[in-house]
């Protein structure tokens, strides 16, 4: 079963935990970036329709129709 994350302590619990994400073109991004660079390049929108949770260093972002993003996470930036 998945522990989700709300998306407004999404921010907190990742920078709380994790110091970078890896994008789309294997760049370590500084978690601090990943809401804004999510919702403008992947959602496109800033609604509830998306569910966060992490699963063995990996935030998995799936929306209401089943589309899933997957970011590999890091302890370093």
């Amino acid at each position: 079963m998945k522990k989700l994350i709300s998306p407004k302590d999404l921010e907190k619990h990742l920078e709380k935990n994790y110091g970078s994400f890896v994008d789309e073109r294997g760049r370590k991004v500084h978690v601090s970036n990943f809401i804004t660079c999510f919702y403008y390049k992947y959602a496109n929108s800033v609604d509830d329709m998306w569910q966060f949770w992490i699963k063995k260093d990996r935030l998995h972002c799936e929306n209401v129709s089943g589309f899933q993003f997957v970011f590999p996470l890091r302890e370093d930036v």
